[in-house]
């Protein structure tokens, strides 16, 4: 078998080794006898069998879990030939060419519906209106947690008074939050606090909020 039918071989087995291919000849060929080329691509040319072979191995596992209903198989399978088939190895024309391809490829992926359910999930995490939580536990002592929700990026207020409306501390003094689920933690034995009613105040724009929370020693 001469060198360049080897080389077509090579070729045929995965497109990927065209850039290596490329690169090796690229070398001064005194670097590298015909021998030393050859053991290069026989070598690689196995790599790539081996690695083929067991991706095959695995789509075929995929396709059959797929097939008895694993959804976790399913999804693992399509985002698998998604990748598989954007990462081919192209030989645009033109300019124009290539990035009809790239756009092409941005689509496949973004709207892969795994990528449209896992936007939804994230959106599902910020809530859709404002919310102040009874604390947790109540009554506590001396550490209890407390929650709230915000639709929107916002400054908030968070401070404790007690029975007499004095106030007791700021846990939040007109500090930048993200939207979303938050949850502080409120110790009372920083502040010696004796057992007793308190109440917890959040103040974000025109929300406000207040709750009853029972501290027993």
């Amino acid at each position: 078998m001469t060198e360049n039918s080897e080389i077509k071989d090579i070729e045929n087995t995965n497109d990927l080794i065209f850039h290596i291919e490329n690169f090796i000849e690229n070398y001064d060929s005194t670097k590298f006898t015909k021998s030393d080329r050859m053991k290069i691509f026989d070598n690689t040319r196995k790599s790539f069998e081996s690695r083929k072979q067991r991706e095959i191995k695995k789509i075929d596992d995929l396709q059959k879990r797929a097939e008895r209903g694993d959804k976790k198989a399913e999804k693992e399978l399509h985002i698998k030939k998604t990748i598989s088939e954007v990462a081919k190895p192209l030989k645009p024309k033109s300019m124009d060419e290539h990035i009809k391809i790239i756009n092409s490829n941005i689509e496949k992926i973004f709207t892969n519906p795994d990528f449209k359910n896992q936007k939804k999930e994230i959106n599902s995490l910020i809530p859709t209106k404002y919310e102040l939580y009874q604390n947790y536990p109540n009554p506590f002592n001396p550490v209890t947690k407390i929650s709230f929700d915000l639709p929107k990026d916002a400054k908030i207020k968070l401070i404790v008074y007690d029975i007499l409306g004095r106030e007791v501390t700021r846990l939040l003094n007109s500090e930048f939050k993200q939207a979303g689920k938050h949850i502080i933690d409120f110790d009372a034995m920083k502040y010696n606090l004796a057992s007793g009613v308190y109440f917890y105040r959040i103040e974000s724009g025109d929300f406000n909020a207040v709750k009853k929370m029972i501290l027993i020693k």
